[in-house]
């Protein structure tokens, strides 16, 4: 419901000028909760009145005294909306305090926690075995075939064997870089063995899937701006998140319950690399 006369006459007798600064920030916000209402209509053609209700609640926000407030709860309510009804947005940037669309017309998607960086290998090899999870021991010998440890290989190789269970006591003699691996081929090999659910988590810890809830790098990439096309392009990327996703929950439970998963993996990666042409 909007303010209604009464109101907006009190509101205007408490009226300050505002800076251009302020009038072009709260013009921003009100552009972006258009485009996000937008989307959501777009998204949820039946019902998408009653999504937006949160909006409709409190239409002070539209009031021209709060172009001098130092927070905007309805950014907050923005981000919350497109969390809800579109896709899923980093929890730091639903806080009140932080999200202010006056100032950052910029959305920052949740994303899956699959990938890792070289930055992230390396701590997790500074840090004591002990300490780290179950699940890690994937990760560790995907990014360790991949080339990421140069030095100590084999005394790491032997120290997460143990940690992990791999059941693979030897430090495996891998071709150097004359050599790749083939991906197609190792898709196949995978499948043979009954552990495909393993490809889709080697794709999602490279950061090569596809998609951009699993892909999307905030170190090397700027966060995506509110627009409608984004909004769009977003929550489609989300519901095709939803199958890969399934298949790496997948691929945690054959690590956690297959005692022979690593020797498997190991094989059909040796099985897949193939000597490059001229060398």
């Amino acid at each position: 419901m909007l303010p209604t006369y009464d109101q907006m006459k009190v509101e205007l007798t408490k009226f300050k000028v505002p800076s251009i600064g302020a009038v072009v920030g709260k013009l921003s916000e009100i552009g972006a909760a258009a485009v996000v209402c937008a989307a959501i209509a777009k998204a949820h053609p039946k019902d998408y009145r009653k999504r937006l209700r949160p909006l409709s609640e409190d239409t002070s926000w539209l009031l021209p005294t709060t172009l001098h407030s130092e927070n905007s709860p309805v950014s907050s309510t923005i981000s919350r909306l497109i969390n809800d009804h579109l896709f899923p947005v980093d929890e730091f940037w639903l806080d009140e305090e932080q999200m202010d669309y006056r100032e950052d017309a910029t959305i920052h998607p949740g994303l899956y926690q699959h990938r890792i960086t070289y930055d992230e290998f390396t701590e997790m090899v500074s840090t004591d075995p002990g300490e780290l999870s179950d699940y890690a021991g994937f990760p560790l010998i995907t990014c360790m075939l991949a080339g990421w440890l140069d030095e100590e290989f084999d005394h790491f190789w032997k120290t997460y064997n143990h940690r992990f269970k791999w059941d693979i006591p030897d430090a495996p003699r891998l071709p150097g870089n004359d050599h790749y691996l083939s991906v197609r081929v190792f898709k196949r090999e995978l499948k043979q063995r009954g552990i495909s659910s393993l490809y889709t988590m080697f794709l999602a810890i490279d950061g090569n899937t596809g998609n951009i809830f699993f892909d999307f790098d905030y170190e090397m990439e700027m966060p995506p701006t509110v627009t409608p096309t984004t909004l769009d392009y977003l929550h489609r990327e989300w519901k095709k998140s939803r199958p890969i996703a399934k298949e790496c929950d997948q691929a945690f439970d054959l690590i956690m319950t297959d005692p022979q998963i690593y020797i498997k993996f190991l094989d059909a990666y040796k099985a897949s690399l193939r000597k490059r042409k001229g060398r």
